[in-house]
């Protein structure tokens, strides 16, 4: 009974429960819901989507970003500084034959073309160019957006008078051989054309010559170009415009902002100059540069931190090789026998070891290249020796009864000396006695080189990108100013000499110099000893510079627009 009641007030409750829920739903439907929680519901939905939607937003960019990473990129701006040994004298590309002007030209004045590591030459200030059929006639038509640093257009005008004056003997420019038998004519304001009298397979590499401006020389007498003030203040239309050159002995240069090949990324480009290598050194290990140009002997280890540096490796495109002077030394024979008597090979390791081979009068890389050289062979040198004509006395050559005695000469720096030294000592293995004279390079062009008052020479020389080394093997060039300084002379070689550099067909090319070399070998006017190269060394913060297959130092400019020091947060994207 109890239990029954007990149920009935269960049920009962629930249904008044049911009741009283069902009313107060109503009361909310009436009085709350349709007002205040609405807006409470609106809010509250409005956030969650807002919420979802940045989750969503944040989801997929996460997912994105996998792809990419943070790195630190280059950016525009900043002072680049580099040293250079050598002084300071005054900038002019007529007589930019030493480091630091010739450096300093290629920043400050535009050629015509210019050299390219991969591509050849390429078009600088000239538009395009016509070479004509028979190949003597070069026109070329220069960019119409060129201007000089001091706001005047430059003009075919300007490209006449630069030549005019390397070809005027009273200028003095070491460029007049190469430009004494080419007529220039002035077609219109920015077509110019040049006129040979015969063809010349180098030609346009000899259109890189830094072009002058005419409004600012054209009252200067010839005689007086080398040490015009302009020189000291100069005027290009090049990527850096010349600030001032400082008491400490520092070239600074600024950027132009109007070049026309884009403004350089770096805001200012200094070149200072040390006495010698070992001051210039100290200078970078204690961050004063941020790159310089070093001799052959450079070893890591000098670097105070070398691994927050780039060593590049740097072809200079020349040899050093020991000349003979022919007129004195005219026995082909004995020549001959000077060749087999040094092993060039223990010359190079005495020096370093990244000397590279030299055996021919070209460069590996020049068309028609072959080993050309005699072999090393001291007994066949010995026996050689006698047969023209010289005895032994004991272990020592006699010549006539006297001594026979050699002198050789070089420049008392750089390598020089410890080569002379190590060739001495091979020749007196076979008998011949040896006398070293070491001079300043000033010393050994007036006192030796120019006058050809010497035995031996030992000596380098640039041969570039051509194979055509008419200027030093040619017997036309064997007088000062010519560089032919073994004062060879040889029919068959001056005629393969002059069709090598009057052809363009490559094969025919080869051919000439292939016979030129064979020539070469049998006459034995120098002894090809190793190869020259340099060294550039910068921080390694710079970017953009592409250093590798560069045949010239200077060419290193080719890019330096695109030259940074400076950098900022740069996103870059994974290669997958």
């Amino acid at each position: 009974m109890q239990s029954s009641r007990s149920a009935r007030w269960q049920k009962n409750a629930k249904r008044y429960w049911r009741k009283f829920q069902k009313s107060y739903d109503e009361f909310l439907d009436a009085h709350l819901r349709n007002r205040s929680l609405r807006r409470i519901e609106r809010f509250v939905f409005g956030w969650m989507l807002v919420l979802g939607l940045v989750l969503t937003l944040l989801f997929h960019q996460s997912s994105q970003l996998e792809d990419y990473y943070l790195v630190d990129g280059p950016t525009e701006g900043g002072h680049y500084i580099e040293g250079m040994v050598g002084a300071v004298e005054g900038v002019n590309p007529l007589f930019a034959d030493g480091s630091i002007s010739e450096t300093a030209s290629r920043l400050i004045f535009s050629s015509l073309l210019k050299p390219h590591p991969q591509e050849g030459m390429y078009l600088d200030a000239a538009a395009s160019y016509e070479i004509s059929d028979d190949e003597t006639e070069y026109t070329v038509t220069l960019r119409e957006d060129i201007l000089w640093h001091d706001g005047q257009s430059m003009g075919a005008e300007d490209v006449a008078f630069t030549v005019d004056l390397m070809q005027d003997p009273d200028v003095g420019s070491h460029l007049q051989l190469q430009w004494r038998d080419v007529e220039v004519k002035v077609v219109d304001e920015l077509t110019i054309v040049f006129e040979l009298p015969n063809p010349f397979a180098p030609f346009l590499q000899q259109l890189d010559f830094g072009i002058v401006p005419q409004h600012l020389l054209h009252e200067t007498d010839p005689e007086r170009v080398r040490v015009a003030s302009f020189n000291q203040d100069p005027v290009g239309s090049g990527p850096f415009i010349f600030d001032q050159i400082t008491s400490d002995m520092q070239l600074r240069l600024r950027a132009n902002e109007n070049y026309y090949d884009g403004k350089p990324k770096l805001d200012r480009f200094t070149l200072v100059a040390y006495e010698d290598e070992q001051v210039m050194l100290d200078a970078y290990n204690r961050n004063e540069l941020r790159g310089m140009t070093f001799s052959s002997d450079f070893d890591d280890g000098l670097l105070s931190n070398p691994g927050r540096s780039n060593v590049n490796q740097v072809s200079v495109g020349g040899q050093v090789f020991a000349f003979f002077n022919t007129e004195e030394l005219s026995s082909r024979a004995i020549r001959q026998a000077l060749v087999r008597a040094t092993d060039t090979k223990a010359v190079r390791r005495s020096i370093g070891d990244d000397f590279r081979v030299a055996d021919s009068p070209l460069l590996p890389r020049h068309i028609g290249y072959q080993p050309s050289q005699l072999a090393y062979d001291p007994e066949a040198a010995r026996e050689q020796l006698e047969e023209a004509g010289l005895n032994y006395e004991g272990d020592w050559l006699q010549d006539d009864g006297e001594p026979f005695r050699l002198q050789v000469v070089t420049q008392d720096n750089f390598n020089y000396p410890q080569t002379a030294l190590r060739i001495k000592e091979q020749w007196e293995e076979v008998g011949i006695g040896v006398d070293i004279v070491a001079v300043s390079g000033t010393e050994l062009q007036e006192e030796y080189l120019r006058p050809r008052n010497f035995t031996v020479l030992i000596f380098g020389v640039g041969l570039g990108d051509d194979p055509d080394v008419h200027a030093y093997w040619h017997s036309s060039q064997r007088l000062d100013p010519g560089r032919n300084v073994s004062q060879y002379e040889s029919e068959v070689a001056d005629i393969n000499l002059d069709d090598g550099r009057t052809r363009t067909d490559e094969d025919l090319r080869a051919a000439k110099y292939e016979a030129f070399q064979a020539q070469w070998r049998s006459d034995a006017p120098a002894i090809a000893l190793y190869r020259l190269h340099g060294y550039y060394i910068h921080r390694e913060e710079l970017r953009g510079a592409s250093l590798s297959n560069i045949s010239n130092p200077v060419e290193r400019f080719y890019d330096v627009t695109n030259w940074t020091i400076l950098s900022e947060p740069e996103l870059k994207r994974l290669q997958r």
